[in-house]
């Protein structure tokens, strides 16, 4: 049997999102919206398989990916994510798609995110839906 260490866990009472976006801008938009709202901690990294490194390091509570990832893609990462929580026996951290192709909706669903939202994208609605998830959490 391998050990495995176990992920860091960042006790805070606000949000530790990981957003995996490889477009600059819309990072930049991103980091500027969520990183004023309620204290929120942003972790961003650019392709699918860092996604998957971050995630499986340290707890986040929501998960942004992009579907169009370089590399790995946002598909492939979650789905990769998803295989390691259950192996691990881990709760679900909720993931939300963030793309462009409005077509790849049934595959989000399918590899096992949680919502699917367009770009380009109301900051409101990203906002609120990171807040659902983020309160289901709390609950828990």
């Amino acid at each position: 049997m391998k050990f495995e260490p176990p992920r860091d866990i960042h006790i805070s009472r606000y949000p530790q999102i990981l957003i995996a976006e490889d477009d600059p801008a819309i990072k930049e938009l991103l980091k500027m919206v969520l990183t004023k709202v309620d204290h929120w901690s942003i972790t961003f990294v650019d392709c699918g398989a860092k996604a998957v490194s971050a995630w499986s390091s340290r707890v986040f509570d929501v998960i942004i990916m992009d579907v169009g990832l370089p590399g790995m893609d946002g598909i492939s990462a979650t789905r990769k994510i998803r295989k390691m929580e259950a192996n691990g026996n881990l709760i679900k951290t909720p993931i939300i798609a963030l793309t462009a192709q409005s077509d790849s909706i049934n595959d989000c669903m399918e590899a096992g995110m949680d919502a699917f939202i367009s770009k380009p994208f109301s900051t409101i609605a990203l906002i609120e839906t990171i807040k659902k998830y983020f309160e289901k959490i709390c609950l828990l």
